[in-house]
């Protein structure tokens, strides 16, 4: 009987020998998969990244050429190259929420608030620009309109700013705690 259950144990053994080798080289596999499909990020994050770019650049050259060209009246040719700049500042900070992926930074929050400050910013200049040239002046229902429109955008402005110095003071009081060693020493 002692005989049988060594070889029992043994064959046990085997089988458990077997089966770990079969789950290592899936495993292996499996890491082979997951390194292919990293790779595949990258290039969608290269590929992200060179549109963005060009986007930038194509919309700056135009606004700067629609500048020096100006067709159409001073305050209004203004407010569109102001409109395309912040545009422009917007995509960047998209630009650099994908850079930082590259640096394994993780979900980056304050470049998103950023964003958000700014369209909303840039939204408030445009229908301020829009209603200082007249555009609402001959109907008080778009009067009213483009009035609630600000003051959204302006809570909206208020908001983010807020969230975005809260994200600020956090970072700051976890750098604090990491860098400083002697606290509860005293």
């Amino acid at each position: 009987m002692i005989h049988h259950s060594t070889r029992d144990s043994a064959e046990v053994e085997r089988r458990r020998a077997r089966h770990s080798m079969a789950r290592k080289g899936l495993r292996h596999e499996g890491r082979r998969v997951i390194g292919l499909v990293e790779v595949a990020e990258d290039m969608v994050h290269y590929a992200v990244a060179l549109v963005l770019v060009s986007v930038a650049v194509v919309v700056l050259v135009k606004s700067v050429l629609d500048l020096f060209e100006g067709h159409t009246e001073f305050a209004e040719l203004v407010t569109d190259v102001i409109n395309s700049i912040l545009f422009v500042i917007i995509v960047m900070e998209i630009l650099r929420t994908v850079v930082a992926h590259f640096d394994d930074a993780g979900l980056q929050l304050k470049p998103f608030l950023i964003i958000g400050i700014i369209s909303a910013v840039r939204h408030i200049l445009t229908v301020g620009a829009q209603a200082s040239l007249g555009a609402a002046e001959h109907n008080p229902n778009e009067f009213s309109h483009s009035q609630v429109e600000l003051g959204v955008n302006a809570a909206v402005v208020m908001a983010l700013v807020l969230g975005l110095v809260l994200v600020w003071r956090s970072e700051r009081v976890a750098g604090e705690s990491e860098t400083d060693t002697t606290a509860g020493l005293s």
